[in-house]
């Protein structure tokens, strides 16, 4: 004789209703809007996004001059200094920094520990059925 379970169906939709919420809140940036006018010194990891010419650039290792930046593309590893890449401050707008890749952490564990918590209750309750 087997143990019916009335609340999986819910403990499935709460599930889903969870998953659902951290792909919409932890898949953040934090993108920050900056000003180029006085530009300040950015920390080498911090990704500074603009449009120039069109084109939305992403660099990290960003340094400013009198009238540029430069920087490496944010996919090139930060030792590639032959990766380096400068734009004339005129032609750059838009401009914020963030952390691109924060994103990504701040969604993936999250859904991670979720299914393995999901996985562990459908064993348990899988278990009671039998």
């Amino acid at each position: 004789m087997g143990v019916t379970l009335i609340g999986s169906s819910r403990l499935n939709l709460a599930g889903a209703t969870v998953l659902a919420l951290l792909a919409v809140t932890a898949c953040s940036s934090n993108w920050q809007p900056v000003t180029l006018v006085q530009p300040s010194v950015l920390d080498s990891r911090t990704v500074l996004e603009f449009q120039a010419k069109d084109q939305v650039i992403r660099l990290h290792g960003v340094e400013f001059n009198r009238d540029s930046l430069s920087g490496i593309p944010w996919l090139e590893h930060l030792s590639c200094d032959t990766c380096r890449v400068r734009y004339a401050l005129a032609d750059v707008s838009g401009a914020r920094t963030g952390n691109p890749g924060a994103g990504a952490w701040s969604i993936g564990l999250p859904i991670i520990l979720v299914l393995a918590g999901l996985l562990a209750l459908r064993a348990t309750f899988s278990g009671l059925s039998t």
